[in-house]
């Protein structure tokens, strides 16, 4: 795990650099300084920080989740039997699971841009 974290930072900073190198030259510099430790110290607590299973929010529906699965099976059923008729099945199922995301992800931008700027749970989320 450590070994994980430790390779995206290391990712993570080499593809921020060419910003940064931007940063040095156009700001002052100890305004950019500051900012790039700054930076630094949020992407070292970000890569450290550990959430916990119960508190794990997936962003699509548990139906949908299994629709998915379920899907994912047929497609690898499809590959070791080669039968055409899991294959129009197949693509019936995706066809409708796709349908079903983006209504699923319009809906819920539409209830979120609703209750943006209230004080209910829902607008933490922005």
């Amino acid at each position: 795990m450590n070994l994980f974290i430790g390779m995206f930072f290391s990712f993570f900073t080499e593809y921020t650099s060419s910003f940064w190198e931007e940063n040095w030259y156009l700001d002052d510099f100890d305004t950019a300084y500051n900012s790039y430790t700054r930076f630094l110290f949020l992407l070292s607590c970000r890569c450290t920080t550990v959430f916990p299973i119960a508190r794990y929010r997936p962003s699509i529906s548990p139906e949908l989740r299994s629709l998915l699965s379920y899907i994912r099976a047929l497609s690898f059923r499809l590959k070791r039997s080669h039968n055409c008729v899991f294959l129009k099945k197949i693509y019936a199922l995706k066809k409708f699971a796709k349908l079903e995301i983006k209504r699923f992800f319009s809906h819920r931008i539409h209830k979120m841009l609703q209750y943006r700027n209230s004080s209910l749970p829902i607008a933490s989320e922005f």
